[in-house]
């Protein structure tokens, strides 16, 4: 994948620094997070197959690793590193296949051309709707090449799209989501045919079909903006990478010296085995220098990583504490509530028996009340009628008295 380097890439001064704020990012994926959404769920399932039998294949963590980190972290942390780990092992495999398209409306001078019939405006307008329609045409097309990093360029002489891909296939053996270039194909209908010549690859084949109907597209969308501007000329088939003027000079005076060594070293006019030895030692420091350097960023990588570990645990720590202390709180409130419950269901208790008690008392008054009240009332009977019975003899007495004085009735 390659690195963008304003010093080494604008030598020539083909770069525009004032027209680098109209560039239109269309999509931006962190190459390490598109690896791990794509194939990070695959890369576990296929440790966890192998790390058992075939421990060399496992990509992350193997078995005792896995098992220490559980032991000395928890499992949602030991899973989260076998994943990084596998993630960012198959990434460094894998990264050289990422692959690169750039792509224009025409060349320079059609694009000057357009210009001088609508305009800068207009014609910067024409030729980013069109890349935005390349990108959702890719996408749609060729879902198995995923882009994770798409950039519209109008700093340069020419608006042009770059797309940052990597070829995807799936697979029922080994690792079911895998970087591959022939798999991602023939999922698009361009497999590998035993008939045909091995440097007829799907990938040329893909190529020229893709290429083709793009610069068909590419002509009626401006036919359709600009009728009858400039025809698009079928463009020279080639997969050679990107390169910029001055890498194009250096390759060629590359080239040059290796015809010079081959011819000294055919003619026996130079020394090519001593150049080569001494070749072969300087890439060996500079690999070495690399490797050093690396290695040293990889440590104090690590470094910041354990001090960031280490302070997530003392906070852990703390927050395990904590949550002690409030369990224990929790336990004091509920034991002094089955206390408070304990004399409540006591209290309640006494009182249903109290209630019982006077419902007693009252049903004895009752009874009571009842055998007092029922004499009484046969002694009223009785007094009545002994009343009446005295009433009549006086009222008899009364009328004989009277009879006898001579008074008549």
């Amino acid at each position: 994948m390659r690195q963008y380097d304003k010093e080494k890439w604008n030598k020539d001064g083909h770069i525009d620094k004032e027209r680098e704020r109209y560039n239109e990012v269309l999509t931006n994926v962190d190459v390490i997070q598109f690896f791990d959404s794509v194939f990070g769920n695959a890369l576990v399932d296929y440790d966890m197959k192998n790390e058992s039998k075939h421990p060399e294949r496992v990509f992350g963590l193997n078995k005792i690793d896995y098992e220490t980190a559980v032991q000395e972290k928890g499992t949602e942390f030991a899973d989260t590193l076998r994943r990084q780990k596998a993630v960012s092992r198959y990434f460094q495999q894998q990264k050289k296949n990422i692959k690169e398209c750039i792509t224009q409306l025409g060349d320079e001078t059609e694009f000057k051309q357009l210009v001088e019939k609508v305009g800068i405006d207009k014609a910067r307008e024409i030729h980013c709707e069109y890349l935005k329609d390349f990108y959702e045409k890719w996408q749609e097309q060729n879902p198995t090449l995923k882009v994770f990093c798409a950039t519209i360029h109008l700093d340069e002489a020419t608006p042009h799209l770059h797309l940052t891909f990597l070829p995807v296939a799936q697979s029922t053996k080994g690792l079911t989501t895998k970087v591959s270039m022939d798999g991602a194909l023939k999922e698009l209908g361009y497999a590998r045919s035993k008939q045909e010549k091995y440097s007829e690859t799907p990938f040329k084949r893909w190529l020229k079909d893709f290429r083709s109907n793009n610069e068909q597209r590419s002509q009626h969308f401006l036919d359709k903006k600009v009728p009858k501007t400039f025809l698009i000329l079928p463009s020279e088939t080639t997969t050679k990478g990107h390169t910029q003027p001055e890498e194009h000079k250096a390759e060629v005076k590359k080239t040059e010296k290796m015809k010079q060594a081959v011819s000294d070293f055919i003619t026996g006019r130079g020394r090519v085995k001593e150049q080569c030895a001494e070749l072969i030692i300087a890439n060996a420091k500079i690999a070495e220098k690399a490797i050093t350097a690396q290695a040293n960023a990889i440590f104090e990588e690590n470094k910041k990583q354990k001090m960031i570990i280490n302070a997530l645990n003392d906070e852990l720590q703390r927050e395990t504490e904590n949550l002690k202390i409030r369990e224990e709180q929790v336990s004091e409130r509920e034991k002094n509530a089955n206390a408070k419950s304990d004399s409540l269901k006591k209290y309640e208790q006494s009182l249903l028996e109290r209630e019982g008690s006077l419902n007693q008392k009252l049903l004895d008054t009752i009874l009571r009340e009842r055998q007092v009240r029922e004499p009484l009332e046969e002694i009223n009977r009785q007094t009545e009628y002994y009343l009446q019975q005295i009433r009549q003899q006086l009222r008899q007495k009364g009328k004989q008295t009277l009879k006898d004085r001579g008074y008549d009735e």
